[in-house]
């Protein structure tokens, strides 16, 4: 699955995927919504949109603090997270909500969409103006208790005439899809935790932009890691990996690496996760021998929830990566603390 395709104008033409793998550009028309998945039985849309998992997700990667955030649309519910670790002194500060159905809206597509989710007291706003070259995101989540509050203003340079995103159709079984779009990108702004401010400089600090729509199975699980940093010459490189229910995972998987935005298709990735503390060391390497990584994880955002039909064991702990990676053209990269996050997620939704 190496080569990257041209990009159909739709990614579902008469209730099929219209075509599986790597793709040049991002598509125009994400009508993932349309795909039959149950043919020839086909159920009716507002059942099958009930299958359908949504989420825009993006990580903030400074020298000073690690941020992560979510718009999460499930459809029968939605959830928000918002947190930031500050590197130096240790401290985490998270927000969460969830609501019914409504609170949560996930852009149909990236060119010139928004995506959104508000209750009382905290609001997330992402402007997608891919057209641009831009994503506008506005934070605003009030203190609650002893929580300070979580403010942001932030714009990701998305440039994707000069550098190559990640935009990818899975086959989880028959034409059952996963669509995925990711991408490191320059960011400016501000996020503000209480009184504590941090300024960011695109010059120097990272966004990772990670959008996925799929309709996972009732049971299903998945191990991710990704991390983006400058090295000491001042290449920008970043990597994502995950490891899921794909079957075929040597043909049809989204292991990629970037050098300063030039992409580089890896095989499938395997997880060495410690069974007991997953603030323990990780190790993660692909079959083909070209990646190979250790993570030390300095904290975890980390979650369970158990109500019977719906179950979800969620760890998703954030750190360095070491190791080193071989890109396309053989020219193997040296991997030297740079900050990330991973997850191990096993869920019934």
């Amino acid at each position: 699955m190496a080569d990257l395709q041209e990009t159909p104008a739709r990614m579902v033409e008469d209730g099929e995927v219209v075509a599986f793998g790597l793709f040049k550009k991002e598509f125009r028309e994400v009508n993932i919504d349309r795909a039959q998945i149950y043919a020839p039985l086909p159920l009716p849309a507002p059942l099958l949109r009930l299958r359908l998992k949504e989420w825009q997700h993006f990580a903030v990667i400074s020298d000073e603090f690690f941020m992560g955030f979510v718009v999460n649309d499930n459809h029968y519910v939605g959830m928000s997270f918002c947190y930031v670790f500050d590197r130096h002194d240790a401290q985490f500060t998270e927000h969460h909500r969830q609501s019914a159905a409504g609170a949560a809206r996930v852009a149909r597509e990236l060119w010139r969409d928004a995506c959104s989710f508000v209750v009382k007291g905290y609001s997330i706003g992402i402007e997608n103006l891919l057209e641009e070259s831009r994503h506008c995101i506005h934070i605003d989540i009030r203190p609650d208790g002893a929580r300070p509050a979580i403010r942001a203003e932030l714009e990701l340079r998305e440039d994707i005439e000069r550098e190559q995103p990640l935009v990818t159709v899975l086959p989880i079984g028959g034409n059952r899809p996963l669509y995925t779009h990711k991408h490191p990108c320059p960011v400016s702004g501000y996020v503000s935790v209480g009184a504590k401010r941090y300024e960011l400089d695109p010059a120097r600090h990272i966004a990772l932009i990670d959008v996925q729509k799929t309709y996972y199975p009732y049971n299903t699980f998945w191990n991710w890691a990704t991390f983006a940093g400058y090295t000491a010459s001042g290449e920008r490189l970043a990597v994502n990996l995950v490891q899921n229910i794909i079957g075929d995972d040597e043909r049809y998987n989204e292991n990629v690496f970037w050098a300063d935005g030039r992409l580089s298709h890896l095989s499938a990735v395997r997880f060495d996760i410690p069974k007991r503390n997953f603030l323990s060391e990780w190790r993660i390497e692909t079959t083909d021998g070209r990646c190979r990584l250790i993570f030390r994880p300095e904290g975890e955002r980390a979650e369970r929830l158990n109500y019977g039909v719906v179950l979800s064991n969620y760890h998703a702990p954030y750190g360095k990566y070491s190791g080193e990676i071989t890109d396309n053209d053989g020219r193997t990269h040296g991997i030297e603390g740079l900050y990330g996050v991973a997850e191990m997620h096993r869920a019934r939704f």
